[in-house]
């Protein structure tokens, strides 16, 4: 026999996913050297665990019949091994139909083989109609209906999968076939943290962000962004989940959109997941094609990896192109996934226009009021002959903090997505700008700015860069500026102290927050409105 703790405890000292598998995949090989079936089946399941939720769980799929036939072929040791196995077999047909290469027969054996097996080893039933739910739930309405009243009949047992899963599985399906409502009152346990596993909440926030999203209630769908962004970094298994985020930077965010795409696409091409390009593929189409729409400007500078078709050594993109290649590459995984299921699920998520809606329904959670976080987001310049509606900005923005809580947090995020200025700050988004901060300024007497100050010639020499950035709170709006007051003091220009007063063009606003009404009002709500 091999010496198995070599390899455990060689793994507790590894990252999750690759690192680890590498030795498990090591210790595989090491056994069945070794005609150590027993710990091969050991190493086996463990491989298959880590890949589902620490990797690529395209790996998980390939490992499983390898891992089903060494099972059948050793029933001497089943009955230690059984649990496992049946546990590893509840994941693979919770994502193989992740592949459209796998057809719809051969998913159903996968699920027929699991049920004989839960009978055969005296399961309950619970787990195969949950997971029957969860693939139905996009070929076949009348099948995932049908599956959740069974699966709900079927009693709890050690196969089963924890209480937090399951009220994940209940929220996705009312959320698909039931009330919102009802979605909310299943999750609340989750949301209030107090039931959780290795998936959840994670995967019950990204649920929640694209039912709102997809509502055009960006406003909620922004509680449960904050929560899940910091819960998924450095996981590759959230890469899903990650294009979900994508799509909703595109209508609120976009340039946070960009990093966070620059940041994964890398991961996606060394991802195998079908389904998970499809998500992320669909929101980078989302956030390229917003910026296409919205901006005049054409190109952007990306760090992109060598095998991207579309691969410049400059690193310059046209946006055009971005989003034209990420459409053409998510209507293909559409066009593949719906020919499998017999279905138009996925064509229908790609057809549908993202879009904040005007009049919302939605009893939505005391959290639905919570205080915002100011943005990073450079300002995006509006196209000149766009309207805007003033009538539903009550609908769309969160209350904000006070204005003196802005000082100092974001200007170094700012200053960065404003370089370049020259080429897309133009006099009608500095007019747009200042119709804003006139109109809040007059009715609450309430507006900050972030504005740039030119430096001289020689502090420009010393410093590497043209302008201070700093935060005036507005006093007076002039024809062509603004007056007001520093509310910090520069390290750089002497003549910049807190409380002085100074006055700055309007094209010099990069930024602002002006109070209209109850609400705030700042460059991003701009973006939000741009297409009504």
């Amino acid at each position: 026999m091999i010496n198995a703790q070599k390899y455990i405890e060689q793994c507790y000292m590894l990252e999750r996913g690759a690192p680890r598998l590498k030795v498990y995949k090591e210790a595989i090989n090491a056994a069945n050297m070794e005609k150590d079936a027993d710990n091969e089946l050991e190493f086996m399941y463990s491989y298959i665990s880590e890949a589902i939720f620490h990797d690529d769980n395209y790996k998980a799929v390939l490992m499983f019949p390898e891992y089903m036939a060494l099972f059948d072929a050793h029933p001497e040791f089943q009955a230690c091994h059984q649990l496992d196995f049946m546990r590893a077999f509840k994941y693979i047909i919770e994502n193989v139909y992740d592949y459209y290469q796998i057809s719809l027969e051969q998913v159903d054996k996968y699920f027929d083989e699991y049920k004989e097996r839960c009978i055969k080893y005296g399961y309950s039933l619970r787990t195969y109609y949950m997971k029957y739910i969860t693939f139905y739930s996009k070929c076949d309405r009348k099948k995932a209906e049908e599956s959740f009243k069974l699966y709900k009949e079927c009693k709890h047992d050690v196969l089963g999968d924890c209480d937090a899963c399951e009220m994940n599985t209940d929220v996705e399906f009312e959320l698909e076939f039931g009330t919102h409502e009802k979605a909310l009152e299943i999750a609340a346990p989750i949301l209030r943290g107090d039931k959780s596993c290795g998936e959840i909440p994670e995967m019950t926030y990204a649920k929640l962000i694209s039912f709102y999203m997809y509502n055009g209630v960006y406003s909620e769908a922004e509680h449960y962004v904050r929560l899940l962004v910091p819960m998924i970094k450095g996981n590759i298994a959230y890469l899903l989940q990650r294009g979900i985020l994508l799509s909703y930077y595109s209508q609120t965010q976009p340039y946070d959109g960009i990093k966070m795409f620059e940041e994964n696409y890398p991961v996606a091409l060394d991802t195998n997941n079908p389904r998970a390009h499809f998500h992320f593929y669909l929101g980078a189409y989302h956030v390229f094609s917003s910026i296409e729409m919205r901006t005049d400007v054409e190109e952007l500078h990306l760090k992109m990896p060598k095998k991207f078709k579309l691969y410049d050594r400059e690193n310059m993109y046209k946006i055009k192109e971005l989003a034209e290649y990420f459409e053409n590459e998510c209507r293909k995984l559409a066009e593949l996934f719906d020919a499998r299921n017999k279905s138009d699920y996925y064509m229908n998520l790609y057809k549908t226009e993202l879009k904040v809606q005007q009049n919302v329904s939605f009893q939505l959670p005391s959290h639905a009021t919570v205080e915002s976080t100011e943005s990073v987001m450079g300002v995006v310049p509006l196209k000149s002959d766009i309207v805007i509606d003033k009538d539903i900005i009550s609908d769309l923005i969160d209350k904000s903090p006070d204005m003196e809580l802005l000082m100092g947090k974001y200007a170094d995020e700012l200053y960065i997505h404003s370089s370049g200025r020259e080429e897309y700050i133009t006099a009608a988004l500095a007019k747009e700008r200042a119709g804003w901060i006139a109109k809040g300024f007059e009715q609450s007497g309430n507006a900050l700015v972030m504005a740039e100050f030119e430096l001289s010639d020689e502090l420009q020499d010393e410093y590497d860069y043209e302008y201070e950035v700093m935060y005036v709170k507005v006093q007076a709006v002039n024809e062509d500026s603004i007056t007001g007051v520093l509310l910090d003091t520069s390290d750089i220009v002497e003549e910049l102290k807190e409380n002085t007063e100074v006055t700055v063009k309007f094209e010099n606003i990069m930024d602002f927050k002006v109070k209209y009404g109850e609400y705030m009002v700042t460059p991003d709500t701009v973006y939000l409105l741009a297409e009504q």
